[in-house]
């Protein structure tokens, strides 16, 4: 079984490491519905978790390892897959064409249930304005971990391309730029 995101690496769009929930929705709130993102899942026992909108609210399923499939939406869910990029790869493929498939979340005690409408990746390439941001981003997309340390960098850029919380961008930038974008649309 696929657990790593090494296909979301490669396109470098949808994941988005350890985003809170909350900047997550202020994010997606801004976006159409259908658009989407990967992030850490906070939960113990599960390792992702799917941030979309559909009907103008941010839902949020957890992607859970059960045997050998990932599942959205429970190990009794009919969404399932060997790896976690195959599984959204469907549900993106099952989000355009005519069939409807639902996915359960819960939402404090009470439960909510929704269509699997993911269609519009949310990158968090397109709303990265810094090109050290993008540098850094590179290095680590082409260098093992293991290795980072070895490259020949001074210190501190060595610390800076080390440390993991610069993994994700700056929040109240992607909200400015999402709502600049919304208002010349």
């Amino acid at each position: 079984m696929q657990l790593h995101m090494s296909g979301f690496k490669n396109e470098q769009i949808r994941y988005w490491g350890d985003l809170p929930w909350r900047a997550a929705e202020k994010l997606l709130l801004l976006c159409d519905n259908g658009s989407f993102l990967v992030r850490d899942s906070h939960s113990d026992s599960h390792l992702f978790t799917v941030s979309y909108k559909h009907s103008d609210k941010v839902f949020h399923s957890r992607v859970e390892i059960n045997g050998q499939y990932a599942h959205l939406g429970g190990p009794l869910s009919l969404e399932r897959s060997e790896s976690v990029v195959d599984l959204l790869q469907h549900a993106i493929h099952i989000s355009y064409s005519h069939e409807r498939d639902i996915l359960m979340h819960r939402r404090g005690a009470e439960a909510e249930a929704s269509e699997i409408q993911l269609r519009h990746p949310l990158s968090r390439l397109a709303l990265l304005p810094r090109l050290q941001y993008l540098c850094r981003l590179q290095i680590r997309l082409s260098t093992n971990s293991n290795r980072i340390r070895l490259l020949p960098l001074p210190p501190p850029l060595l610390d800076y391309v080390s440390d993991p919380k610069y993994l994700i961008p700056n929040i109240k930038e992607c909200i400015k730029v999402l709502n600049f974008r919304r208002n010349i649309l």
